[in-house]
């Protein structure tokens, strides 16, 4: 009895295709829908391909996402030792025996890697596929996550040398770089089959052949095929999806962002601006997903120059940039009401600079890592002062500290308080020299 009949025989679920030999141990976790997606693929989505010499491989109808996930490309994928590029035309057959002949002319857009071994065809109307039937493309591929625990089990759906179409299920051993190393069955004639996720059914990879030292089989992640394949066709189209699941709408030149554009981030935030090499480069605003805002200078890729940030809490930083961080002089608005102006580096107050406290105090003078250190004033709003020496923002050192009825103490501090000699001048002229230990007098 097949996998997806009913124990009665009355209702034959999935068609006589879908039965024990065919699939083996996946019933144990998959279901007759699954299982009727799977046999789709077979029968309308993979094929043997047959080239001039009359040598076959495999390969697989499927929807690049290009230029955005709303409109894709239909293409053929295959290994590029399965088309040499030099062929006139090859065959295609199906699992329902449908042969078709496609012509490979000027109508048509042949993408070979010999590097990394990947031919990809432009299919067109002319060629009168049922684009309902094209494989897709998992997305979690563009995106910036651990490759090596989203996907784990996988299957493919092969041609070998003299056999009908064969299926393989296993699982995936590592992905690095662009190399998926797996352990699916396969044997000649399986170059060029689709590496699919057995999660979601959809197109991570192609595969390639046997790394014989380690006895695994070897294949290619499809996101930069995908996107060098695009640049190379489109170069002076204005939209291009990137490896983060990214898009760019603007002005390209060389396949490469170069002008004004905008590049939609995966997350939610976007840059709008100049561009140069395929970086970031002259005035832009990057938003951020948080709500937060940069509008200024780019160079490299990376916030330089003169630039204002606006964040989400309203906060702002006004001022210089170097690598991405607060760097040389600038300014930054507390939403408290409080201010500073002066030196950066590295993201922290560090230099000179004036801190304007919300309830009329101000400090001037020399900074540390967001601290108070070295020489410096600080002012009250009550009219006394500090004047001289501060460390890790506390009075520290040899200072005078003026008194708003006219007093003054001239001597040295530890940790904000009197300690050692120092002398008091009273505002009538007299004054008084003593011993201070902790801040108390000790003679």
């Amino acid at each position: 009895m097949g996998i997806c009949e009913s124990k009665n025989n009355k209702d034959n679920i999935n068609g006589p295709l879908t039965n024990e030999a065919t699939y083996g141990n996946m019933a144990k976790y998959l279901n007759c829908e699954n299982l009727k997606i799977i046999e789709n693929q077979k029968i309308n989505s993979i094929c043997k391909i047959i080239n001039d010499n009359q040598v076959s491989g495999t390969g697989f109808l499927a929807l690049i996402p290009f230029p955005d996930r709303l409109n894709k490309l239909p293409v053929l994928f295959t290994c590029n030792h399965v088309i040499k590029g030099n062929e006139n035309e090859i065959k295609l057959i199906f699992n329902d025996k449908l042969e078709k002949i496609l012509k490979l002319n000027n109508i048509r857009k042949i993408y070979i890697n010999k590097d990394k071994d990947i031919t990809i065809i432009e299919i067109k109307e002319v060629d009168n596929y049922d684009i309902n039937n094209f494989l897709e493309i998992d997305y979690n591929m563009f995106e910036n996550k651990d490759l090596n625990e989203i996907y784990k089990s996988i299957y493919i759906i092969h041609f070998p040398f003299g056999k009908e179409s064969n299926l393989s299920i296993g699982t995936i051993e590592k992905i690095e770089d662009d190399i998926i190393k797996h352990k699916c069955a396969t044997g000649k004639g399986s170059s060029g089959a689709p590496i699919i996720s057995l999660n979601n059914f959809k197109i991570i990879g192609i595969h390639q052949g046997t790394e014989e030292i380690h006895s695994l089989n070897i294949g290619m992640l499809l996101t930069n095929i995908i996107n060098d394949f695009i640049k190379s066709k489109y170069s002076d189209n204005t939209k291009i999806l990137y490896n983060d699941n990214g898009r760019y709408e603007g002005e390209v030149k060389n396949g490469l962002r170069e002008g004004k554009g905008i590049y939609y981030h995966n997350n939610g935030g976007r840059y709008e601006g100049d561009w140069k090499n395929d970086k970031r480069e002259g005035k832009g605003i990057e938003y951020y997903n948080n709500g937060d805002r940069y509008e200024g200078d780019f160079k490299n890729d990376n916030i330089e120059g003169k630039g204002i940030e606006y964040y989400n809490n309203g906060e702002r930083y006004e001022g210089d940039w170097k690598n991405g961080k607060y760097e040389g002089k600038g300014i930054y608005y507390y939403n408290n009401g409080d201010r500073y102006e002066g030196d950066w580096k590295n993201d922290n107050i560090e230099g000179k600079g004036i801190y304007y406290y919300n309830n009329g105090d101000r400090y001037e003078g020399d900074w540390k890592n967001f601290k108070r250190e070295g020489k410096g004033i600080s002012y009250y709003n009550d009219g006394e002062r500090y004047e001289g020496d501060f460390k890790n923002d506390k009075y520290e050192g040899k200072g005078i500290y003026y008194y708003n009825d006219g007093d003054r103490y001239e001597g040295y501090y530890k940790n904000n308080k009197r300690e050692g000699k120092g002398i008091y001048y009273y505002n009538d002229g007299r004054k008084e020299i003593w011993n201070y230990l902790n801040g108390v007098k000790i003679n």
